[in-house]
């Protein structure tokens, strides 16, 4: 591959990690005002061993499904009665909240036989493919995190933008951008759905946790990176498994013409044909930088987003080499030492009690 696609791949990558930050230290500060924080004590370090250890389970869990193949009958009829039962529980969730004021007593009924309807044919569906069910279940689980994820984003934008029904919109944003992922996966499409799902969930989680636990967050999930790339590789068969099921966890930059990931697979080192950046990349140094925005002083902030770039130029070095490299060392590194450089250059507090 030629020298200058690289660069601009490169530079494309580069510029999601900055948009992303500056989206959610956008989205924010309506979040922030609004009082809407993922935890109780954002002060509290139990939170950081808390998210760590929900997202090494989610890793395994995702392992396992991807993995399984249902081919024996109760296998099969698990993962069935699964992707029913998923989007009929939230239906029946939804439309309980929803349905009283149009159907009065009768809302409760109404709710139970649309939601009985999605179940049976989400059911039949799984039965008529039956060798797409690890595909379709964990579509469905994604589902849910991007709808959450894109709803907050589009929630704090259209606040902060004077979006008269910033709800109604958010909802709106978060059922078009996850149909369109789902149905669509163009690499365009994967994008900026994924930019958006990275706003959401960077802007949520910098103003429920302050500075102290995520450093603590940022320090473990980069030598867990490490790990689960150099040593155990588990997160290379991931990415591979996200590949090919077209699941909407990584943003993909083409390095070449023409490149279209409907098609893609897993291709060889040396015959690259897209660069891929997981949206954990993204996110986690992001957090840092709206949680010093937040808590701290906004050089800070700007510490923490430099240092970042920073760090992403230095990962950018080793990727060209053409082999699979763990992001978060460098990125959170990076993203910590800008923190560190600014509250010291300003000689603002660390926050690190």
């Amino acid at each position: 591959m030629k020298a200058v696609e690289r660069r601009y791949s490169f530079l494309a990558m580069g510029v999601i990690l900055v948009a992303c930050q500056l989206g959610a230290l956008a989205a924010a500060g309506p979040l922030h005002s609004a009082g809407v924080q993922a935890v109780e004590d954002p002060s509290s370090p139990v939170n950081s061993a808390i998210y760590l250890g929900l997202i090494l389970l989610f890793t395994a869990f995702l392992l396992v499904i991807a993995r399984l193949n249902p081919q024996r009958l109760i296998t099969k009829a698990i993962f069935i009665f699964v992707i029913a039962l998923i989007p009929s529980t939230i239906s029946l969730i939804s439309l309980s909240t929803l349905l009283p004021a149009f159907f009065g007593s009768l809302s409760s009924l109404a709710a139970v036989s649309i939601s009985v309807v999605i179940f049976i044919g989400f059911a039949v569906g799984a039965v008529l493919h039956p060798e797409d069910l690890n595909s379709i279940l964990l579509k469905e689980i994604f589902g849910i995190a991007l709808l959450s994820a894109i709803y907050y984003a589009g929630w704090g934008l259209l606040l902060l933008a004077g979006f008269a029904a910033p709800g109604i919109g958010a909802l709106v944003l978060a059922a078009l951008c996850t149909s369109a992922a789902m149905l669509y996966p163009e690499w365009y499409v994967i994008d900026s759905v994924g930019l958006l799902v990275a706003i959401g969930i960077t802007a949520i989680l910098g103003v429920s946790l302050e500075v102290f636990p995520v450093l603590l967050l940022l320090a473990g999930l980069a030598v867990y990176d490490a790990i689960a790339v150099y040593r155990t590789r588990h997160m290379l068969s991931l990415a591979d498994s996200a590949m090919k099921m077209k699941l909407p966890v990584m943003f993909v930059v083409p390095a070449k013409r023409g490149y279209s990931f409907l098609t893609a697979e897993a291709v060889a080192e040396d015959d690259r044909g897209a660069y891929f950046m997981g949206l954990g990349d993204v996110i986690m140094p992001g957090i840092l930088t709206v949680s010093g925005y937040t808590f701290g002083l906004p050089a800070q902030a700007v510490g923490s987003l430099v240092g970042s770039t920073v760090g992403f130029l230095v990962l950018s070095y080793f990727v060209s080499s053409g082999k699979p490299q763990a992001g978060l060392p460098s990125l959170n590194g990076g993203a910590i030492a800008g923190y560190v450089a600014a509250s010291l250059y300003i000689g603002a507090p660390l926050m690190l009690i």
